[in-house]
């Protein structure tokens, strides 16, 4: 059964996908910079810079579709009302992407709590469900922990299922796992994983959006990041450290925007790869 993902970014949801043995018909992401590195990571993977918001209906006719619809919008890292939501400049009408998905077998859409935690996301998915319920597509919403499949974090997600006649998909955790002290969030210049011991400072990244978790050295003009080491993010991701040659920025933001691989996996696991043993076709 046939895959295309839209906002593939690095790579992490391909991996797990790939792991779940599904075949990846084509991944699309606008950052040429995430198209260069998901080539090198997954280069049996076809993947190329396209804006996913020209992607027609017909083209995902049949497919299995994996989504990391910008998160920007409804981060709670972004507090300024001027640029939430709508009025955010990476917004994404999640009612144009029902339109786009509505000949799909089933679509997964992955976002950020804020999503079904704030009163412009719940007016986003609001939207969404009345145009589901026009086209005649089911939808679910799951709000998800990370560490329920062995990814030593904290955080949560959003997960959308959408789909046309498929059984209701309850996701549901491997089983008891001990989060490891370790979370990961968002702001306005990349992101990082912190320690326990600094989660006061990451409280403060949900107050202002103008605290950036950086610096910049006097001396060199580097960019300093707070916290962990892009290493150390990366393993807790579970993805490859991105290229020495990239901007400690792009470095960042490549690993914290990334799915875990065995986040992805668990997801592909219980909602696309049930439709395999089904018989069903795409």
């Amino acid at each position: 059964m046939r895959v295309v993902e839209m906002c593939c970014g690095y790579g992490g949801a391909t991996a797990g996908m790939l792991a779940a043995g599904l075949t990846i018909e084509k991944s699309y992401d606008i950052w040429p910079v995430a198209v260069e590195q998901h080539r090198a990571w997954h280069p049996e993977v076809p993947c190329e810079a396209r804006d996913v918001a020209t992607i027609t209906p017909e083209e995902l006719r049949g497919r299995l579709v994996w989504a990391s619809l910008p998160c920007q919008p409804w981060s709670r890292a972004n507090v300024r009302t001027e640029k939430r939501g709508k009025k955010h400049p990476h917004y994404y009408s999640l009612a144009h992407f029902a339109r786009q998905v509505q000949y799909a077998r089933c679509t997964v859409i992955e976002n950020v709590p804020g999503l079904v935690e704030t009163q412009d996301g719940q007016a986003e998915l609001q939207a969404l469900a009345d145009e589901c319920n026009r086209l005649g597509l089911t939808m679910t919403v799951h709000l998800i922990y990370s560490n329920w499949f062995g990814v030593p974090q904290e955080r949560r997600r959003v997960f959308i299922v959408l789909g046309r006649g498929i059984p209701l998909t309850l996701i549901q955790p491997y089983g008891s796992v001990k989060a490891e002290n370790n979370a990961v969030t968002c702001h306005s210049s990349g992101y990082n994983v912190f320690s326990q011991t600094q989660k006061k400072r990451q409280r403060s990244v949900y107050a202002t959006e103008s605290d950036t978790m950086s610096t910049t050295d006097p001396r060199t003009g580097e960019q300093i990041f707070f916290g962990r080491s892009i290493e150390q993010c990366a393993e807790l991701q579970g993805v490859p450290v991105p290229p020495k040659h990239l901007p400690k920025k792009a470095q960042f933001t490549l690993v914290g925007n990334v799915v875990p691989p065995r986040l992805a996996r668990a997801i592909a696991e219980q909602v696309f790869v049930p439709l395999l043993a089904q018989g069903v076709s795409a």
